[in-house]
């Protein structure tokens, strides 16, 4: 969620019955995060997994 909040294109992050929901500033509609492969919606085209601690995933994605 913090990741998703630092991107320049996003003005507020919420969550909701275990989804991110990202408020970008040219849309009126959050933007629905539901697994890694959705952070394209907010400009994060290849996370850094190690920084995250989240390495194992890098494998399976």
């Amino acid at each position: 969620m913090k990741m998703v909040k630092e991107q320049e294109a996003v003005r507020n992050v919420t969550t909701w019955d275990g989804k991110i929901l990202a408020w970008l500033e040219d849309k009126e509609r959050p933007v629905e995060i539901t697994t890694p492969d959705d952070l394209f919606k907010v400009g994060i085209e290849s996370p850094d997994w190690k920084h995250l601690r989240l390495d194992h995933l890098q494998s399976t994605l």
